[in-house]
């Protein structure tokens, strides 16, 4: 029953084993027994076994027990090997051993010693290499048992590693909350019932604790009853076992058996804190797997906190960059506006030179022509009143002078050409009156601007515009004004004239044929007057009135239109401390309606 007990038993402990030494060798006295666990290569004596040797009787001390132990294991194997081993005392331990293989590396062996020289009996020599072979197997068994319980740790590891990972990436600030997480992960892995952390303070501020399960008076009960307070303050690793019976006064662990301290170094070797994992009695101790585990997961913990920093201030800097790059890209955009603005500008500065030019060269001719109509209307009616006269005195009674006159006036149509100068000259000197206001306009149009306000009639300049415009539109659509009186206004008159022409030439177009555009004025509340120019062409898509004053938005047909008329008359608008607003409906015409203020603000003043 004993034996069953220990082959089989998991645990496979030093007790048991010399209890079956013991039963095995009762009637033997005076012979001492060690077995002998042999595996050079082997870490699991290290970490998990009591001891490679367990001895029964053996009382020749510990430096021969390990002399014994070294000739073994230099032994051949399967051969009972008798020897002789001195001693410091000058005597001598006699005895007999013998090493089985039971793998490459691993060996069991069993010595049999004595203070003086014997021979090895067949019933000695039979349980001998009972217990050998055993106790071995045992040994075996148990060392295959802690590899899988390594094994199921690791794998425990892996996924607990993973889930670890996977969290320390959502992690941005080294918070109470973040160091609970690092403890509870910490207690899966190592299996501890109870951990704590102590976090340094900086710059004489005290620590701070963080306890789950083991509290910091449970830890200072231990130091006390260990009677050693550094244990609270230690900064190197320690791992203190059998605490339930190296405390006293007894109870005084408080169901801590093990206890483990790993100190969190930075990078730097600055320590920023100290770890404490607890184990109650009768769970496997702390092993060299363990501690590298809490190592990794620390280390893992702190660089990965340390990385999302990082990447967040890149990712913070990005987005600055990003937001710059927006600016800049808006900036440049802004300043290509502005540069093909001061392009139209210059443009319709030049076309306004060249109009005044124009204006200038054809006025000469024009104003000699108008003064020849003149004279020669004069000397027209001279002629008729002279041809009257004749036909007074010379035709009198006489019946064949007025046949002559008839004769004549029916030959060279006298009537028709008396009635029909008269027309002639009428509609010529109309035109003339018509060409020379239109050469005014233009003049008034392409006056340089100053850009300084002025007090003007604005229903008098926007006669001036319509009569420029006039030949754009007459063919397609009826101008009807309706002007309302008016105060003069501030204004910049060649900007306001802009605007109006822009808006005039715009409904022109909309329309296809047979249309209207009424242009309208009137005083508005608030200081304000309000010029509308309404048409009744296409009207302009929903979609669209958005983006009328974006400068290059255009509907129209490519070379048709730059899409800067809109964009400077709205600039110009504000600039005058007005509103331009727009109704539309597809399909049935537009209306613009310009709001000026009748007094400019003085600088400094909200309008």
């Amino acid at each position: 029953m004993l034996l069953y007990k220990v082959v089989h038993d998991a645990g496979g402990n030093q007790g048991n084993i010399s209890e079956l030494l013991e039963a095995l060798f009762a009637e033997d006295e005076g012979v001492s027994v060690s077995w002998m666990w042999l595996d050079p290569q082997s870490q699991y004596i290290a970490q998990h076994l009591q001891s490679s040797v367990i001895s029964f009787r053996f009382k020749w001390g510990e430096e021969a027990l390990n002399s014994l132990r070294d000739r073994v294991d230099e032994s051949e194997p399967n051969a009972w090997i008798g020897f002789e081993l001195p001693l410091a005392n000058g005597k001598a331990l006699h005895g007999w051993h013998i090493k089985i293989k039971l793998s490459e590396s691993a060996s069991s062996a069993i010595a049999v010693c004595a203070d003086e020289p014997f021979q090895l009996s067949e019933r000695l020599d039979s349980k001998l290499s009972w217990a050998m072979t055993t106790l071995g197997l045992t040994r075996r068994n148990e060392v295959l048992q802690y590899q899988l319980t390594d094994l199921q740790k690791l794998m425990l590891f892996q996924v607990v590693w993973a889930e670890t990972l996977e969290w320390i990436k959502g992690v941005e600030h080294e918070d109470d909350e973040f160091f609970r997480e690092l403890l509870v992960r910490l207690e899966i892995v190592t299996g501890a019932s109870g951990s704590a952390l102590e976090l340094r303070g900086q710059r004489g501020e005290p620590s701070k604790w963080l306890e789950k399960g083991l509290t910091l008076a449970k830890l200072k009960s231990i130091a006390a009853a260990l009677g050693d307070e550094s244990i609270l303050e230690s900064e190197k690793s320690l791992c203190l076992g059998d605490l339930s019976e190296k405390c006293q006064p007894p109870g005084s662990c408080h169901e801590i058996d093990q206890l483990n301290i790993f100190p969190i170094q930075t990078g730097d070797g600055v320590c920023k804190g100290t770890l404490y994992l607890a184990k109650s009695k009768g769970k496997p101790v702390f092993s060299l797997a363990d501690e590298m585990y809490i190592s990794q997961m620390v280390s893992q913990a702190y660089s990965g906190f340390e990385k999302n920093a990082l990447l967040a201030e890149l990712e913070k800097s990005n987005q600055q960059l990003v937001l710059e790059r927006q600016q800049q890209e808006k900036l440049i955009s802004q300043l290509q506006d502005t540069r093909a603005q001061l392009l139209q500008s210059e443009k319709l500065a030049s076309i306004g030179q060249l109009a005044a030019g124009v204006a200038h060269e054809i006025n000469n001719p024009i104003g000699y022509v108008s003064s020849n109509l003149t004279t020669l209307n004069e000397y027209i009616s001279t002629l008729f009143e002279l041809l009257d006269e004749i036909e007074e005195r010379f035709g009198g009674d006489k019946t064949e002078v007025k046949a002559i006159f008839k004769e004549l006036e029916e030959k060279y149509e006298t009537e028709y050409i008396r009635g029909d100068v008269t027309d002639l000259m009428k509609e010529s000197n109309e035109g003339i009156y018509r060409v020379k206001q239109i050469i005014q306009s233009l003049k008034d149009f392409s006056r340089p601007d100053t850009g300084q306000f002025e007090l003007g009639d604005l229903n008098q300049y926007i006669n001036k515009t319509l009569n420029i415009v006039h030949n754009e539109i007459k063919y397609k659509a009826e101008v009807i004004k309706d002007f309302g009186d008016l105060p003069k206004i501030e204004m910049v008159e060649s900007q306001i004239g802009q605007v109006i022409l822009n808006l005039v030439v715009n409904a022109g177009h909309a329309i296809e044929h047979n249309g209207v555009i009424r242009v309208s004025t009137k005083v508005v509340e608030d200081g304000f007057v309000c010029v509308s120019v309404a048409d009744n062409g296409s009207g302009i898509a929903k979609e669209n009135l958005s983006k009328l004053y974006d400068p290059f938005f255009t509907t129209k047909p490519v070379g048709q239109g730059t899409g800067l008329g809109l964009a400077l008359s709205y600039g110009i608008v504000n600039k005058h401390h007005g509103r331009l607003e727009v109704e539309s409906e597809l399909g049935k015409g537009t209306t613009f309606y310009v709001y000026l203020p009748v007094k400019q603000p003085k600088q400094g003043e909200a309008q």
